[in-house]
């Protein structure tokens, strides 16, 4: 019982430590965590909502997308952000919504009117602009960032946006991973310990016709087995020519 109890200590073990070295390399996430907001009425900017740009990660890169117009892309603290928006019809981005095949940007309408334009504010910190599409990496840094998507302040915004956070630490790995591994490990160890342990005694030598297992009985410096009758014949020939 204690053999099949150590084997299956083994078997599980080994599965543990192959299911965790499958977790972490070949099934482990994707480097990088990404998601896109089709907004069908984006309004004249998209703004993210605070925290989304920190979501998870050291880095975001953001990328709009308006086929056809100039596309502004920037990056500032939320109050200047919010003075420059004010009451302006725009977008709010969320935040993650998980589905069945990965993620989407969770999104708002806010109605109201046009705001000024991007371009001409001087509040960006980090700001990016192109035809058609826009692309701005943004670092992680202490404080409260917005991410503002927009044209001119007054034709619509970019109606595509894209956010793609760079996995690191504990976002970049499997959650059942070291669990699995670990557990295998001691699992293996346990029963590679028991099958050591419980080891079977070492056979002893058959008996010769007409032997008896008990003690031996020393006389002199021959060791006369009172089991056989051969070696006690033996025994009475050798001390007979001593004598």
């Amino acid at each position: 019982m204690h053999r099949v109890i150590a084997w299956l200590l083994v078997l599980a073990g080994l599965g543990g430590l192959v299911a965790g070295a499958l977790l972490a390399t070949v099934l482990r996430p994707p480097p990088t965590l990404a998601a896109v907001a089709d907004l069908g009425d984006p309004g004249v900017a998209v703004v993210s909502a605070p925290g989304v740009l920190e979501l998870t990660g050291p880095r975001v890169r953001v990328t709009a997308v308006a086929d056809g117009r100039d596309v502004f892309l920037g990056v500032a603290r939320e109050s200047e952000v919010r003075e420059w928006l004010q009451d302006a019809h725009h977008s709010e981005v969320t935040g993650l919504t998980e589905t069945g095949t990965g993620h989407v940007l969770g999104a708002r309408t806010v109605p109201g009117r046009e705001a000024a334009d991007p371009r001409l504010a001087d509040i960006w910190i980090a700001q990016s602009a192109a035809a058609g599409r826009a692309t701005l990496d943004w670092p992680r840094r202490p404080g409260r960032y917005l991410v503002v998507a927009a044209t001119d302040g007054v034709a619509p915004a970019p109606a595509t946006v894209r956010m793609e956070w760079a996995r690191t630490g504990a976002a970049a790995e499997h959650a059942a991973a070291r669990p699995l591994a670990t557990a295998g490990s001691a699992a293996l160890l346990l029963g590679l310990a028991l099958l050591l342990l419980r080891r079977p005694a070492r056979p002893h030598r058959p008996l010769r016709a007409g032997q008896r297992r008990r003690p031996a009985v020393a006389s002199g410096r021959t060791v006369i087995d009172v089991r056989d009758p051969a070696a006690r014949r033996a025994g009475s020939t050798a001390r007979g020519h001593r004598s």
